[in-house]
């Protein structure tokens, strides 16, 4: 019996001072603490938001969304770049080389991060019971449904990094499904009970927050609160709409298509009425704005985000035209060279502004800049400047698509977007031509997102595309290309 070992549930985490009276900004930062008891802290509503605010915040961590499950490491396995360079620090990762030390310290690292956090989210849910008169139906049905929602999308990523192909090893020992705060050893859970016990989390948030979640009545509220913030910057949290949209993505991994296709609609539906849409697509202006804050993330597309001031710094780090070839993450080629004229040959396509060139001692180089430092001393991108996107409106047109029952139906959700993209309809005769779409899609739609990857696991894709010659290459990939390794603290205690 495979068991995972002990661990103690200390809460160490970043405490937001997200209250009253204060900015937006103020909202959505956060102050490091080290320890915080489970009695001082939970006595009250405002402990109850400062934990759960503390959860997002540990998101942004490099361990996990705030590089490697989104920027990062797990964009360059899916070969949007070339970094196949002597020196580069992410060349292990273009290589699937999993006895690798670098891929052994994020292997380490991710499943680490992730179950620390699981712990308090189940400390939250357990004690928001315990609290639920003090809390209030409102807030009570506000923290536990986000918990519960919180807790399904961290074990959801897990299972798709760690665990194999959902519909050939359903029996398959996958990862720990943790769900309480008991400091036993865990056993671990098959791919089949573990996605089975991310549905009932997720259908059991959805329950909770479809008649007190403000976001259904009032969008996403990116605005301080008259008295406070706790129901507001709904983007930021995973929200009824983002419960939604994440049920339709498990469900298409799980190869429910109709259930997939059920929950896509209602997020369409219900957030992209006419008359006034809570998440509207961009426009041309918003993308191509020239005083200095273009709106690259699509923000009001976003159903779920994480607010990061350090996105800035993260550029520097990884895309930044003044880092040499041996530090920089780029596509191959030019900017009408190689990949980006093969993946944006109109140039009215709104993605293409994700690229641009610098000239950097005497070279023209290629960088990305969906991230890049927005300029904007008067506070209009304050929706996005901060912003890393996880769930995004625009995948639910995509499962739309792959869901659809005919040729024609399938087309209509991708004219809508390419609609919304400044980019013409298309006309396809067949679902192998859809597929082809729905995946240049995927390409251009996530990038910097860390969706590829897993949407080429989910569809098991011999080849990819090489990021070194993408005109020309793919590159073969093995089933096993597609597993992440188990850290060895779990596999050598396994027996």
């Amino acid at each position: 019996m495979k068991t995972r070992p002990k661990q103690k549930y200390i809460l160490v985490l970043t405490i937001s001072i997200l209250f009253s009276t204060i900015s937006c900004s103020k909202f959505l930062d956060v102050q490091p603490i080290d320890r915080v008891t489970q009695k001082d802290l939970l006595k009250d509503r405002k402990g109850f938001y400062t934990l759960l605010n503390g959860i997002y915040s540990d998101l942004n961590e490099k361990s996990l969304y705030g590089q490697n499950l989104t920027m990062g490491m797990i964009d360059v396995m899916a070969q949007y770049y070339h970094a196949e360079i002597q020196n580069h620090p992410f060349l292990p990762f273009m290589s699937y080389s999993y006895s690798d030390a670098a891929y052994l310290n994020k292997a380490e690292e991710i499943w680490t991060k992730g179950y620390d956090l699981i712990a308090n989210i189940n400390l939250l849910i357990e004690q928001s019971d315990v609290m639920r008169e003090e809390l209030t139906e409102t807030h009570y049905h506000i923290i536990k449904g986000e918990g519960l929602a919180l807790r399904a999308f961290l074990h959801f990523d897990l299972l798709r990094l760690y665990g194999s192909k959902i519909s050939s090893d359903t029996n398959e020992d996958a990862i720990v499904y943790n769900n309480d705060t008991d400091r036993e050893a865990k056993v671990f859970s098959t791919n089949k009970e573990t996605i089975d016990q991310v549905i009932k989390d997720l259908n059991d948030a959805r329950q909770l927050l479809e008649s007190y979640d403000p976001v259904l009545t009032l969008g996403p509220l990116n605005f301080e609160g008259e008295q406070n913030n706790y129901l507001n910057y709904r983007q930021y949290r995973l929200n009824y709409f983002a419960v939604c949209a994440l049920l339709a993505r498990i469900h298409l991994w799980n190869e429910e298509v109709d259930l997939a296709k059920q929950y896509a609609l209602e997020v369409i539906e219900k957030g992209q009425q006419s008359e006034d849409p809570f998440f509207p697509f961009v426009t041309s202006e918003e993308v191509n704005n020239q005083v200095g804050y273009p709106d690259l993330i699509f923000s009001k597309e976003v159903l779920f985000g994480l607010y990061n001031t350090s996105r800035t710094n993260l550029f520097n780090e990884l895309f930044n035209s003044s880092l040499t070839s041996t530090q920089r993450l780029t596509f191959s080629g030019t900017y009408s060279s190689g990949r980006v004229p093969l993946l944006y040959p109109n140039q009215n396509d709104y993605r293409s502004s994700h690229w641009a060139t610098q000239v950097v001692d005497n070279e023209n180089r290629l960088y990305f800049n969906k991230f890049s430092e927005v300029s904007d001393s008067q506070g209009l991108s304050n929706g996005y400047r901060y912003m890393i996107p996880l769930i995004r409106i625009s995948e639910m047109y995509l499962i739309l698509a792959e869901t659809a029952s005919s040729v024609s139906e399938a087309v209509n959700y991708l004219n809508i977007l390419n609609l919304n993209r400044g980019m013409p309809d298309i006309d396809v005769d067949s679902f192998e031509e859809i597929r082809e779409f729905i995946t240049l899609e995927y390409y251009k739609e996530f990038i910097g997102e860390g969706q590829l990857f897993f949407y080429f696991k989910r569809l098991q894709f011999p080849n990819i595309t090489s990021a070194i010659r993408p005109e020309i290459d793919n590159i073969s990939m093995d089933p096993k290309n597609y597993i992440f390794p188990l850290p060895i603290s779990e596999t050598s205690q396994r027996n």
